[in-house]
């Protein structure tokens, strides 16, 4: 698996990335280093995955409840600043059911 995405899951366990077509895509609680790696620097809710996808990625809610940010080169997207050059994606939820992510650029 050399692509790795965010999503939502109902288990902690492991990630289920409900996306086959590459639209929408979603952070999860994720404890699998090699799989989806996640940062949670206040021990709190915000989560960080890491993909190797950049270009034809996108953010998009369609319960328009949440505002999800990746990094891509989309004018009227939410850019996620990539300090470690990787490929991090960071998302916000409003909601303390789903996972929050930092995101410097949108505070």
């Amino acid at each position: 698996m050399n692509h790795h995405f965010c999503c939502r899951a109902s288990v902690s366990n492991h990630v289920h990335c409900s996306d086959p077509q590459m639209n929408h895509h979603f952070c999860c609680r994720a404890p699998i280093s090699n799989h989806v790696h996640c940062s949670d620097p206040q021990m709190n809710h915000h989560f960080c995955c890491r993909a190797s996808v950049s270009n034809h990625v996108h953010c998009s809610d369609p319960q328009m409840n949440h505002h999800f940010c990746c990094r891509a080169p989309i004018s009227n997207h939410v850019h996620c600043s990539d300090p470690q050059k990787n490929h991090h994606f960071c998302c916000r939820a409003p909601i303390s059911n789903h996972v929050h992510c930092s995101n410097p650029q949108m505070n």
